[in-house]
C-alpha cells in the first residue's frame, strides 16, 4: 500500500506546497546547469541536526501508525538508541531554550555533524517516512560533490540559499497551535507515547 499526502490536512498542504516551490527553485538551477548532487541511496544529510516542530512530528506519527507492527518496532529500536546517543545533545538544545537558542542551535548542530548519529526513520540508506518529512529535510539540496557531504566540516558544502528562504516561508503557514519547536525524532519519541 501506498501512502500519498492528503492536501485536506494542514501540514499535508503545507508540504505539497513547499515542494511545488522547491521543485520551481530546482527546475531554475537546472536551466542554469547547476543540479543537486543528491540522489537516491545518498543519505549523508540524514545524519545532521534537524529541528521541526510538533506538527510536523505529528505528521510523521500519524503516517508511521499505517506501518505492520514489525515495522513499527523497528522503529521504536531505532528511535531508543537514537535517544541514548543524542541525550547530552537534547539536554544541552532544552537548557538553552530559554536563553540564546539560535547560538546553542549552531553549537549541537556542528557536534552532531561530527557525530553523525542517523535519523531513527532512515532505513536502507533511504528515508522511510521520504512524504511527510520534515521541512528541514525536504529543502535541503547540495550542490557540491558528494563525498564534501561526508567530510568532517560542512562548511564546504554549496547548498540552495533560495531554499532556506522557501523552508522558512512554508513554516510560517503551519498551524498555529502546534509550531513549538524541538528536535524531530525527540519530539516523534515523546508524542508517540
Amino acid at each position: 500500500m501506498t501512502l500519498e499526502l492528503d492536501g485536506t490536512d494542514p501540514v499535508h498542504r503545507v508540504y505539497l506546497e513547499a515542494d511545488e516551490v522547491i521543485r520551481e527553485i530546482l527546475e531554475a538551477h537546472e536551466s542554469e546547469g547547476r543540479t543537486p548532487s543528491c540522489k537516491p541511496g545518498c543519505a549523508a544529510c540524514c545524519h545532521q541536526l534537524v529541528v521541526a516542530t510538533v506538527a510536523e512530528a505529528n505528521a510523521a506519527i500519524a503516517w508511521t501508525r499505517s506501518w505492520p507492527a514489525e515495522q513499527r518496532r523497528a522503529l521504536d529500536e531505532r528511535l531508543a538508541t537514537w535517544l541514548s546517543r543524542t541525550e547530552p545533545m537534547r539536554r544541552a538544545f532544552q537548557e538553552a531554550a530559554g536563553g540564546d537558542l539560535e547560538a546553542e542551535v549552531e553549537h549541537i548542530a556542528e557536534t552532531y555533524w561530527r557525530e553523525r548519529p542517523a535519523c531513527p526513520f532512515l532505513v536502507d540508506a533511504m528515508c522511510s517516512i521520504h512524504p511527510v518529512r520534515p521541512l528541514a529535510c525536504r529543502h535541503h539540496f547540495s550542490l557540491s560533490p558528494p563525498e564534501r557531504c561526508q567530510a568532517d566540516e560542512p562548511d564546504g558544502i554549496d547548498q540552495m540559499a533560495e531554499l532556506d528562504d522557501a523552508l522558512f516561508e512554508a513554516s510560517d503557514t503551519l498551524p498555529e497551535e502546534a509550531t513549538e519547536i524541538g528536535i524531530f525524532p525527540e519530539l516523534v519519541a515523546v508524542l508517540r507515547d
